[in-house]
């Protein structure tokens, strides 16, 4: 058998290249080390860039800059999920553009990333994933499916791991694509005419809450009916018709960024179709191979029972749904009525007082996470009433209940009654009847979308 020689001057080789090597890596690691500490030396701390500032401490701490118009925030968690919530604070008005008050635009787990003097806002793909207790596995479907990276920043001051970035041109962007639907006519968004708007923008331990007014501006640069005109007629509900001013409209964008909870706390439910609830659905890549790919969850709230072996119990903590104090009466007490009833579904499930219904305050922003909301929502001429959720796309659990209710639904149904019962004979009768079975519907329909934000499907 031949066994493999080394000679000296091989030998001396080896050590020359490996002395080399390491040279080589600890020059690169100190020049590295050297151009931190240059970016670093170049950024003020955060107390001093901020010294003139508002604070606004919470979830994400903020600062407003009066002077430049502003808002500041202070990025501490780094590659943490965070779901970001948008919405809108102030409508449009018109049913068929449809951008009304209380409407959710969507949201999206975002994670924010620091490289050097850029902070990235990360949005990872949960749609694709692998549930596997193997950390490579679940890196392997992670890399496979492309992440959507939504915003960069440049720090504008360090203090340790805390940055501080300049979010403003985030909350004046068109992040739902309102220009594109607003008609007639070509729309833009006009950031001289836009801004942060301080009423709904606060900080609580668990979410961080900003709005922005933002106008949009028709590109046409006509007079009558036009940049400054009143508005359009026919069968299509366009902005000058519900708008001041045709040729500019002006619209409030809401942003919540909320704490998720710890997965672990919350389990899971798989979904049925025969059950009734809605569901989310993703890819599962480490799913057996005699099981299917698509795993889906429902859709509910997190309710438990403070005492589990009791067959009636009070919950951990109740579900509260908050109506808007912008209701009138007698509507707002059919409102109430109505969503109240789902009470006798929980205390069929076993639970004493879990379902609430309350009058909003005035100074909490519907879109506020920590509410469920039920919103009496104004339009030119009649429209869809809804009900929505923000839910963790990681596990199905229902975080807000979002109801739309369109105020002149009321009124149609009163008119409606009119046609069918015709009551009038000398035309000065009351009809008190008449009103009472408007609010009966009304209160059906309060119900009706309520059982959406719990997750519940039509016919159920």
């Amino acid at each position: 058998m031949r066994h493999a020689t080394t000679t000296p001057m091989a030998a001396m080789t080896r050590k020359g290249a490996l002395a080399l090597t390491l040279l080589t890596t600890a020059l690169a690691s100190s020049a590295a080390a050297a151009q931190n500490r240059q970016d670093d030396a170049g950024l003020p701390t955060i107390e001093d860039r901020t010294a003139s500032m508002e604070a606004m401490d919470g979830f994400l701490p903020m600062y407003w800059d009066d002077a430049g118009g502003r808002i500041w925030l202070e990025i501490a968690q780094w590659d943490t999920d965070v779901l970001h919530a948008s919405g809108i604070g102030a409508g449009l008005g018109s049913n068929d553009i449809g951008i009304d008050r209380g409407q959710l635009a969507g949201s999206r787990v975002v994670r924010f990333h620091r490289v050097g003097p850029k902070v990235l806002m990360i949005q990872p793909n949960y749609r694709f994933r692998a549930s596997s207790d193997n950390a490579a596995e679940r890196k392997a479907v992670e890399d496979a499916f492309a992440p959507s990276t939504l915003w960069g920043f440049d720090a504008a001051a360090r203090t340790g791991d805390r940055v501080l970035i300049d979010f403003t041109p985030f909350l004046l962007q068109d992040i739902a694509g309102f220009a594109g639907r607003l008609r007639p006519g070509t729309y833009r968004l006009d950031q001289s005419r836009s801004a942060v708007y301080l009423p709904m923008t606060m900080n609580f331990p668990e979410n961080t809450e900003m709005e922005a007014s933002l106008t949009f501006v028709r590109q046409d640069g006509g007079m009558a009916g036009g940049r400054f005109g009143g508005g359009g007629g026919g069968a299509f509900e366009g902005v000058g018709n519900v708008a001041a001013n045709a040729g500019s409209a002006t619209v409030r964008m809401h942003h919540s960024f909320i704490q998720l909870p710890e997965l672990g706390e919350y389990t899971p439910r798989a979904h049925d179709s025969r059950s009734g609830y809605g569901g989310m659905s993703f890819q599962d890549y480490s799913a057996a191979l005699d099981e299917p790919m698509t795993r889906r969850f429902i859709r509910r709230h997190r309710l438990e029972k403070r005492d589990p072996t009791a067959p009636m119990s009070e919950p951990v903590e109740p579900l509260v749904y908050y109506l808007d104090p912008g209701t009138p009466e007698p509507v707002r007490s059919a409102l109430l009525d109505g969503a109240r009833w789902w009470n006798q579904a929980f205390e069929a499930a076993g639970f004493i007082d879990a379902f609430r219904v309350e009058i909003r305050p005035e100074d909490v922003s519907s879109h506020d996470v920590r509410y469920n909301v039920i919103n009496w929502v104004h339009r030119s001429t009649r429209g869809w009433s809804t009900g929505g959720s923000i839910t963790d796309p990681r596990t199905g659990e229902i975080l807000k209940g979002n109801v739309t209710l369109g105020s002149l639904r009321v009124r149609q149904d009163y008119m409606i009654a009119e046609g069918l019962l015709a009551p009038y004979e000398n035309g000065d009768e009351d009809a008190q009847d008449i009103s009472e079975w408007a609010l009966a519907r009304i209160r059906q329909l309060s119900a009706h979308e309520v059982g959406h934000t719990l997750g519940l499907g039509h016919n159920y």
